[in-house]
């Protein structure tokens, strides 16, 4: 599902400067154990719901983190990361 993908451009701008390596590797590892985890989530949904029961979990998966991104996420653009970094500190 190519969310990494996007992700990968969007979690580095959002944090700020003095974290951005760690909160990217946060998001790396989380990433990694999510694709560690899903295999088996996906066969056990294979084994009892067959494959509408993963597809309808792969979608609901994406549209929950969607929504938190239009709700909560930060717009970045046309932002300086430095403004970025300024705001995270102000927002303590």
């Amino acid at each position: 599902m190519y969310v990494c993908y996007a992700s990968a451009v969007y979690v580095p701008e959002i944090w700020p400067t003095e974290a951005k390596l760690r909160g990217s590797g946060l998001a790396n590892a989380v990433g990694r154990i999510s694709g560690i985890a899903a295999p088996y989530a996906v066969a056990v949904l294979l084994s009892s719901y067959g494959v509408t029961g993963v597809f309808i979990l792969l979608g609901a998966v994406s549209i929950i983190v969607a929504i938190a991104i239009a709700t909560i996420g930060i717009e970045t653009k046309g932002v300086s990361v430095e403004s970025l970094s300024i705001d995270a500190v102000v927002n303590k």
